[in-house]
């Protein structure tokens, strides 16, 4: 299908396997990028270099938290889009947005070279509503999930349409 497809997964298995092999097999894969969140780029180099090497785009992290010149060099690493942590804690829960996201938001336009992508607890119309024209990117993961198992695909469609 004419959809980019990328992989989430944690170091430890990127280094079990091979970081150039495991690039390698995801670029043969038709993989366009990795989000590893705990392989931190200053301490990962041979995995950004394999990434580069094999076209597959290494998907960094930013939180409300990032500094500014953490925010300048993670913008300067990442390829394909910067993933925007909306709040600190787990994936999957309610997200508040408001003045803090706008504002954590503003300061990555500021150092960002590649799309926006926003995740961390997305659920509903109204959250997608509120971030457009803040990022390029809206990441629903768990929600989706839980409407998946909840009513099948036939719900996701329903969701997905009801996010438009």
């Amino acid at each position: 299908p004419d959809i980019s497809f990328l992989i989430m997964t944690y170091y430890n298995i990127v280094i079990q396997y091979g970081t150039q092999a495991f690039v390698q097999e995801c670029a043969d894969m038709g993989i366009r990028g990795l989000i590893v969140p705990d392989a931190c780029p200053e301490e990962s180099g041979s995995f950004l270099e394999a990434c580069r090497e094999h076209a597959v785009e290494p998907v960094l992290i930013a939180t409300p938290y990032t500094s500014a010149d953490r925010l300048r060099y993670l913008s300067e690493q990442t390829g394909g889009f910067l993933y925007c942590a909306a709040r600190k804690g787990v994936t999957g829960s309610k997200t508040s947005f408001g003045g803090e996201t706008d504002h954590f938001l503003s300061r990555v336009n500021g150092y960002a070279k590649t799309p926006i992508a926003v995740g961390f607890g997305i659920q509903s119309a109204a959250d997608v509503a509120f971030l457009q024209g803040k990022c390029d990117i809206a990441i629903i993961g768990t929600q989706l999930l839980h409407v998946l198992e909840q009513d099948g695909l036939p719900g996701v469609e329903r969701f997905l349409k009801s996010l438009q």
